[in-house]
């Protein structure tokens, strides 16, 4: 049973579409290791991360490092703690990349003004994302790329490849 306070902390768990998984998937060309926050109710067949942990398994507590290719889609209203665990993964692993799907940032965010330093690629979407648990839950989002690895140039390049299609792609660091 969920507690009342981890229901809490957890609200806002949204499926990522088919068509976003699809593209991040050939991205990491068809393999992703970790997925460390799929939603609890989470009833798809299809298996996209080899790993997959929900609020259950608590992914916050779970080592990524060990993991090189990561895709989460956090929950919106507890975005800080997993965009500072992906950089402490970044910072401390040596063969990770971290693709992260997050609501469009307000100039007051928190997490984007720790993350936005760090970024090495990201996109801004050019449509609304439709979540499939409501018709009334949509988003403006962004897809961060975040790497560890020493080929950042080639990384870019095929991030931007794969991402053009969903909207501006802006590199960083």
């Amino acid at each position: 049973m969920i507690s009342t306070k981890t229901r809490r902390n957890y609200e806002n768990q949204f499926k990522t579409p088919k068509y976003i998984l699809d593209e991040i998937s050939g991205f990491y060309n068809g393999h992703i290791d970790l997925d460390p926050c799929i939603p609890i109710y989470s009833d798809s067949k299809e298996k996209y991360a080899q790993v997959e942990f929900n609020v259950l398994d608590d992914g916050l507590d779970r080592d990524w490092t060990k993991y090189r290719t990561i895709f989460l889609n956090p929950p919106y209203s507890l975005i800080l703690p997993w965009v500072e665990k992906s950089l402490n993964t970044i910072d401390q692993g040596d063969d990770n990349t971290i693709l992260i799907l997050l609501p469009s940032p307000s100039s007051v965010c928190k997490w984007s003004n720790l993350l936005f330093p760090e970024i090495m690629s990201l996109v801004y979407f050019n449509h609304t994302i439709h979540f499939n648990i409501s018709p009334n839950r949509s988003f403006v989002n962004v897809l961060v790329l975040l790497s560890n690895k020493k080929e950042k140039e080639a990384l870019m390049a095929w991030f931007k490849q794969c991402f053009t299609k969903f909207g501006t792609v802006l590199n960083g660091r």
